[in-house]
């Protein structure tokens, strides 16, 4: 995505992100759980570092943490797209509401 078609500004975010997705198609099935590093946030969405290369329309459940309390809160995210970044992926995801 071209930066500079976001409608939303996007701040600084770098933060430890647990994840799951749900993997259908030939050889993916089932649930698999991993952690990334968020790189930006907005309300519209989050960037995401992970040695997972997600799919373009894959569903993604998100935990976020909270600065400050001992909590993380689970939110869902389509991934609008993934490119190759220094050994692992980097994606651009978009919150569900």
């Amino acid at each position: 995505m071209d930066q500079d078609s976001r409608k939303i500004t996007r701040k600084g975010f770098s933060e430890e992100i647990s994840f799951e997705s749900m993997l259908t198609g030939e050889n993916r099935t089932g649930v698999v759980c991993l952690n990334g590093s968020s790189t930006d946030i907005s309300n519209g969405g989050l960037g995401l570092v992970a040695p997972y290369m997600a799919k373009q329309g894959e569903i993604l459940k998100l935990l976020i943490p909270l600065s400050g309390l001992n909590v993380a809160v689970p939110v869902f995210a389509e991934v609008m797209w993934v490119q190759p970044f220094e050994g692992s992926y980097k994606a651009g995801l978009r919150f569900l509401a």
